[in-house]
């Protein structure tokens, strides 16, 4: 039986000037129909250079890679798009939502690739979300199909906004901390007095939202176990506007941690992997492609010989 995904050889470098930095090292690997394969290693091995090829968002700098029977190491972007609309399906860690679509076309965009007609395609989508706008008066303009509205009705409830019920601030704050602190493999942390006053004080505008992103910062930016004032950084209704159409896809609030992180270690990539836990392969990607911005005069020969 012929495998579904054959790698032969897959070698991939990324490059810093004329220095060649492997990243994978002659792959081999064969996954046949119906198994159920896991990538697992330590942080920096490659296992997201190689899910990238293999989901072929990423070429090999060398090395075949047979997908259902078609070659796809040497394809031209276009093609690779093509597979990637016909024989791969993704499930994104981080969701990855488009921030200029609304809910409802992020839900419905696998079904433009598909073919589906839009109203068919916005009809599908709204079955499966849930909504804070008044579907009984839709239904009553004729702007939502009665049938749908009870599909989705269920029990309705009426959640206030997160300044209407300050007292939370604080309870919600905490296990925002403890989650992000475990997921993240964090020493436990706690806000100063300081630091509650100051989240007490902000009308958070962002509602939960902005009072997550401002408290996975504050765990990022505070060295210690105790989080002060100045690690918050809470912002007027405008900028949380802007911030969190930015947010959406978390990629922006990524590319600040580690700027900020290889701006304070001068620019030493391994200890910035280290501290953030994320593969140093990431971080060389991520300056390659210029999310991130080294200094000039740094020289990555230290990173190199490790």
């Amino acid at each position: 039986m012929s495998s579904i995904i054959h790698l032969n050889d897959i070698r991939k470098s990324y490059f810093m000037g004329n220095q060649a930095i492997p990243v994978l090292k002659g792959i081999n690997l064969d996954i046949y129909k119906n198994e159920y394969v896991a990538l697992m290693g330590p942080s920096g091995s490659g296992k997201s250079t190689l899910m990238n090829i293999l989901g072929c968002l990423d070429s090999p700098t060398s090395g075949s890679y047979i997908l259902n029977g078609k070659d796809v190491s040497k394809m031209a972007d276009n093609d690779l798009a093509e597979v990637r609309n016909k024989d791969i399906g993704f499930v994104f860690q981080q969701f990855n939502l488009l921030p200029r679509l609304n809910a409802a076309e992020n839900v419905a965009l696998p079904l433009v690739y598909a073919g589906v007609a839009k109203k068919e395609r916005i009809e599908r989508a709204m079955e499966v979300l849930a909504t804070h706008r008044n579907l009984l008066e839709m239904v009553k303009n004729g702007t939502f199909r009665e049938d749908l509205y009870y599909r989705v009705l269920g029990l309705p409830i009426h959640l206030p906004a997160l300044r209407e019920r300050e007292n939370d601030v604080l309870i919600i704050a905490k296990h925002f901390m403890d989650n992000f602190c475990k997921e993240n493999n964090l020493p436990r942390k706690n806000l100063s007095t300081e630091a509650k006053k100051k989240l007490m004080g902000h009308a958070f505008p962002g509602n939960v939202r902005e009072l997550k992103s401002v408290i996975d910062l504050a765990c990022v930016m505070a060295e210690e176990k105790e989080i002060e004032a100045e690690h918050l950084n809470v912002m007027s209704q405008n900028m949380m506007s802007d911030f969190m159409l930015k947010e959406a896809t978390l990629k922006e609030f990524t590319i600040k941690f580690i700027q900020f992180y290889l701006d304070k270690y001068n620019y030493d990539v391994l200890k910035v992997a280290r501290k953030l836990d994320v593969g140093k392969s990431t971080i060389y990607r991520m300056i390659q492609n210029k999310e991130v911005f080294v200094n000039k005069k740094f020289s990555f020969e230290a990173s190199f010989m490790n």
